[in-house]
């Protein structure tokens, strides 16, 4: 691997490269909670790169270009930077086979998030940041107004109809479960989202926030439908 940070505890790393599916088979920890605090991490490392070298900017074009640093595509190209792939347990059979297919952008940015959290954890604060805050900064510096016109586009179906809720002066979508169904580490979730107190779409996914995903994705579409809905 070709990471930016040594780690001092190796457990550590060890964790942020376990996917749930393999510590499913063979116990021991897995990395969603230390992917949990690498996204909010990245979040603020992003946004205060952003304010320090683009002052000129305004809030929409912030918040795009934040958006635009932190997809799932944009981390999947750092996992691929940083020589993830390889190093990743995942467990055995069909899980793998869809994370070298449909699931290996969102597993290997999910990954990256991981070892955020974990390289977090080993330096504390004031040695995270100045580890990592001089790897954002060169992205940003490399990040022009030219390349925001596609943000939009990546932002996931989630938060797009959590903006169009809100631009519209409507209560937050609300999203529940309907059943989930599988073997533990390999679970089909079903999920409904209501907007204004309607089910506005269902979505289905090998995780609940892919069904989420799903749900919203299906919920833009059926809302664009009905472009006129008064607020």
């Amino acid at each position: 691997m070709k990471l930016p940070y040594t780690f001092r505890d190796p457990a550590l790393l060890e964790r942020a490269l376990t996917h749930p599916s393999w510590a499913a088979e063979n116990g021991g920890a897995h990395f969603e909670q230390l992917e949990f605090l690498g996204d909010a991490a990245l979040d603020l490392l992003a946004s205060e790169s952003l304010l320090r070298l683009r002052p000129d900017w305004d809030q929409g074009e912030l918040s795009k270009a934040r958006t635009w640093l932190v997809n799932e595509r944009a981390l999947a190209v750092v996992a691929g930077e940083w020589e993830l792939a390889d190093a990743l347990r995942l467990g055995k059979g069909e899980l793998k086979q869809r994370a070298r297919d449909g699931d290996r952008a969102r597993i290997l940015a999910d990954a990256v998030e991981a070892v955020l959290g974990a390289a977090w954890l080993d330096a504390g604060y004031a040695r995270w940041v100045a580890v990592f805050g001089p790897w954002m900064d060169g992205r940003v510096a490399a990040l022009g107004l030219e390349e925001l016109a596609d943000a939009e586009v990546l932002k996931d179906p989630k938060t797009r109809l959590q903006e169009l809720a809100q631009g519209r002066g409507w209560p937050n979508p609300d999203y529940s479960e309907v059943c989930s169904e599988g073997p533990a580490h390999e679970l089909t979730w079903t999920v409904t989202v209501k907007v204004r107190g309607v089910a506005r779409g269902t979505g289905s996914g090998r995780g609940k926030r892919d069904a989420e995903q799903v749900a919203a994705a299906a919920a833009l579409t059926a809302l664009a439908a009905a472009p006129d809905e008064p607020a």
